[in-house]
């Protein structure tokens, strides 16, 4: 059995270029405007004989496999960059309210009047802020909540009620 020659093997990546509706009628259209048009082109059976011996068919189906397999891969790298850059930023936001709690924790004790969160209300909206934060943080890294981290929240930093 004779190897597939280089003629052979670019006719090959031709017909695999034109894609699903391939067909060796197009093959043989393409290749009479191919820069190199000036070779013989083959013929419909000579086609279909090349495609049996050099297994073009399983050939396509491999080639796809593959393309489809680095394809995948390079999406979930994405998906996983992405990731990374959210969890970045819902780490960052985070911080910043958990300083801003502190320090306004710090100024009720010291008896000063906080200016930036004027009510309860104002707090318990932070507080939500936070939880909702904390769930999508835990949600990107795909664990399952098992408590209300609002309550956890307000009962660390609102006054009590007494």
């Amino acid at each position: 059995m004779r190897e597939e020659t280089l003629r052979q093997k670019e006719i090959f990546d031709i017909y695999y270029s034109l894609g699903d509706k391939r067909s060796f009628e197009k093959l043989r259209e393409k290749l009479k405007t191919a820069p190199n048009a000036t070779k013989m082109i083959p013929s419909l059976t000579t086609l279909k004989r090349w495609s049996k011996k050099f297994n073009w068919q399983e050939r396509i189906q491999q080639r796809d496999a593959e393309i489809s397999k680095g394809l995948e891969k390079k999406i979930n790298q994405d998906i996983i960059n992405e990731k990374a850059e959210h969890r970045k930023l819902i780490k960052a936001i985070l911080n910043e309210l958990k300083r801003s709690l502190i320090e306004y924790q710090n100024e009720i004790k010291e008896g000063i009047k906080p200016a930036q969160i004027e009510t309860i209300k104002d707090l318990k909206d932070i507080s939500q802020i936070i939880d909702t934060l904390i769930k999508l943080d835990l949600n990107i890294l795909g664990e399952p909540l098992t408590q209300n981290i609002n309550l956890i929240i307000s009962e660390k930093y609102l006054p009590s009620d007494e």
